[in-house]
């Protein structure tokens, strides 16, 4: 690796974590308002950014190809699956009935919220060894999301993990389309 490749990356990270920063400076008075709207909000911003940042460090380090699956969709049909169906079916499997099955047989909280995490991220796999890694740390964030609510009400933390990971879903095609 170069010196200018060096320099290059640093660059890209100093302005995204600019940007992370100003982001969480606002993050704690959405979370501590924790209402059905604003956290899921917050918190595929955060998981987006998080995300972003991580991408953009391995894209300049590894040379990263884009996943192709998702080529064998139109762009209207993507949009519709990742926004609207995915986060409805993804939210009863990997966090509502895997958590909720693990509380009935008193795993932690947050082992439960790992154990999601990597099955979520291990159907994910999609023709790239990295989008494995991106996923995982999305289901750590739709689970927390979920558990974050739970003790208060499962319609609560379902539809705020829905509307979370619908939000996410929708910054990714925004990203990818526009």
């Amino acid at each position: 690796m170069t010196m200018n490749a060096v320099i290059h990356i640093h660059n890209q990270l100093s302005k995204t974590s600019k940007l992370v920063n100003a982001f969480f400076e606002v993050r704690n008075t959405f979370y501590k308002k924790r209402n059905l709207l604003s956290f899921p909000l917050c918190a595929a911003i955060e998981q987006f950014l998080l995300q972003i940042t991580i991408f953009l460090a391995l894209d300049q380090i590894l040379a990263l190809n884009e996943p192709t699956f998702a080529k064998k969709w139109s762009k209207e049909e993507f949009i519709i699956l990742a926004t609207i169906i995915a986060p409805i079916g993804e939210t009863i499997v990997f966090q509502f009935s895997v958590i909720e099955l693990l509380k009935k047989f008193k795993v932690n909280t947050f082992i439960c919220g790992v154990i999601s995490a990597l099955i979520f991220g291990s159907v994910h796999i999609n023709n790239s060894q990295y989008s494995i890694y991106f996923t995982t740390i999305g289901g750590l964030y739709f689970s927390w999301g979920y558990n974050a609510w739970a003790a208060q009400s499962r319609f609560k933390a379902v539809a705020s993990t829905i509307i979370q990971h619908s939000l996410f879903n929708s910054f990714i095609c925004f990203v990818k389309f526009y």
